[in-house]
């Protein structure tokens, strides 16, 4: 009966262990999503002000 509720607690731990590790990656990868749409904003942004600059001399 031991063995099997060790065997249990073990199967949570490591549930909870992959869980931890996979919600880890997902930030990562979110985190690293929104950095690079977040330089296409800016790089966007940057080439429409260059634009209306260069519009407002001509």
């Amino acid at each position: 009966m031991a063995n099997r509720a060790l065997s249990i607690v073990i199967s949570i731990v490591l549930v909870l262990v992959v869980l931890r590790i996979a919600l880890w990656l997902f930030g990562v990868v979110l985190n690293l999503f929104f950095n690079i749409v977040l330089v296409i904003l800016v790089v966007v942004g940057i080439l429409f002000i260059v634009r209306t600059v260069s519009r407002r001399q001509q």
